[in-house]
């Protein structure tokens, strides 16, 4: 049995890691600006900082801790392996790490729903357009993704033997996960603990503390190499990062303006698309040499929109800056607070895409996956104790809760499809074994016109919630 599953899991990982080689073959070198996530300059100059030896840093000699540095760190690694600031060598790297997880979700839907589910999980993994999509980009999502997928795996494996030991390794990979991206909070904060009550059942809580002392101490222990590293370079207590000010007051709509010299890297971009000399590299150049970055930076913003009596001087003084701007905008706006928060809640379950350009892809797959991981709940509810996948309901509510209250963007939906897959893969496991492969083509169709009728309705619903509030 084992042996068999090794075989299966290296079958999907491969199966994958093809599918992510011919994306890779045939996707244009540098980046297009029209489809450019600016995150990724972000994520590269602080990369290439760490691998040029001027520490994790935008500007050389002024730290930061704006952003988490797992990532930062995985690119330094690779330009390290590679010899070179080498970006196609990042995406090939992530293609291999996508890969592997297609097995690990393999390996996750076989503990939950059995080895078929866990197949068709994989499957869908490997096909599934918005993973593809970040596979290119110099982005988390690919490496952040796999990493939790390895931990719901490993809690998993917890709650099933009701080990302490695989407690403890599952909370050291959170805090490697949370290393890449803060967005676990809710997670790890308001979720884990009732959860953990809730699978105990009758068991005494004397015996579950163990447990969660365990995963805690393990995942403070994962993490607390960057909080020794900000307490000793900010003198101050920073568990996460500097940006969470950023994200509140990018709520406000009160926006100022990072990128003044933008239209230089515009035509210094186009200058050598046109001589043929254009690279990844240059591109990134390009930006990152008129783009603005730092304190210096975000001082000149608040200096336009702001103009403050008095300026604050560090990251963590400037988070707080615009945390309490954020705040007293929406005690001032409060119905755009609702609106926006409704607004966030309909596109977190939006079976299509409002992004032009996407919508196709929503259409024939998020859509579609999203109507079988509703039946495959509905199974789920129908034929499973709920200890056996509650895991996977506290990681959706995890990023509904992050992108409802906070920004919505696919971005921040996206590890959530861990779960969506897993239930979805089930559905189709059963549909497939009760009813046959007919009706589950028929089903597809179906999902498929559903997604058409509920994206004439749903679309509109968000711009009337704008309208009336």
């Amino acid at each position: 049995m084992v042996r068999n599953n090794a075989k299966i899991f290296l079958s999907l990982v491969l199966f994958a890691l093809l599918i992510r080689i011919v994306l890779l073959a045939f996707s244009p070198g540098p980046p297009v600006l029209r489809y450019f996530n600016f995150d990724e300059a972000d994520y590269e100059l602080l990369g290439k900082n760490l691998y040029e030896g001027n520490g994790y840093c935008y500007v050389p000699g002024e730290p930061s801790a704006f952003r988490p540095p797992l990532y930062p760190i995985f690119v330094a690694a690779v330009f390290t392996l590679s010899g070179e600031r080498n970006h196609r060598a990042i995406q090939w790297f992530q293609a291999i790490v996508s890969a592997v997880c297609a097995g690990l979700l393999y390996s996750l839907g076989s503990l939950i729903f059995g080895p078929r589910a866990g197949i068709f999980a994989g499957l869908l993994f490997s096909i599934y357009p918005t993973m593809l999509y970040y596979v290119p980009k110099l982005l988390t999502e690919t490496l952040f993704i796999t990493l939790l997928t390895g931990a719901m795996l490993l809690l998993f494996v917890a709650v099933r033997r009701d080990n302490v030991a695989f407690y403890a390794l599952a909370g050291g990979m959170f805090g490697v996960a949370f290393l890449c991206r803060t967005v676990l909070l809710p997670f790890l904060v308001l979720f884990f603990i009732p959860m953990m009550l809730i699978l105990a059942k009758r068991r005494v809580v004397k015996r579950i503390t163990p447990r969660i002392a365990a995963f805690y101490l393990v995942f403070l222990a994962a993490i607390s190499p960057w909080i020794i590293r900000n307490y000793v370079v900010f003198s101050e207590f920073i568990p996460t990062d500097t940006h969470l000010g950023w994200v509140l007051w990018h709520n406000t709509k009160v926006h100022f303006d990072f990128d003044s010299d933008f239209e230089k890297s515009e035509r210094e971009i186009a200058e050598a698309r046109d001589s043929g000399t254009l690279s990844s590299e240059s591109f990134f150049d390009a930006i990152q040499r008129y783009a603005h970055f730092g304190v210096q930076a975000q001082q000149d913003g608040i200096r336009k929109a702001y103009n403050p009596t008095v300026m604050p001087q560090t990251e963590t003084e400037i988070s707080e800056f615009f945390t309490e701007k954020s705040l007293a905008f929406f005690r001032e706006n409060k119905l755009l607070l609702v609106r926006d928060r409704v607004a966030n809640f309909i596109n977190f379950w939006m079976p299509i895409s409002s992004i032009e350009g996407r919508k196709g892809e929503y259409f024939y797959t998020y859509g579609v996956i999203a109507i079988f991981a509703a039946i495959g709940l509905w199974l789920a509810l129908k034929s499973r104790p709920i200890g056996d996948w509650l895991p996977l309901l506290a990681i959706v509510a995890n990023f509904w809760l992050a992108t409802t209250l906070f920004i919505y963007h696919s971005r921040l939906k996206m590890p959530a499809d861990i779960a969506t897959l897993i239930f979805a893969g089930f559905a189709m496991d059963t549909i497939a074994r009760e009813k046959g492969w007919a009706k589950l083509s028929l089903i597809a169709a179906g999902a498929i016109a559903l997604n058409l009728i509920l994206g004439s309705v749903l679309l509109p619903l968000k711009e009337l919630v704008k309208a009336v509030l």
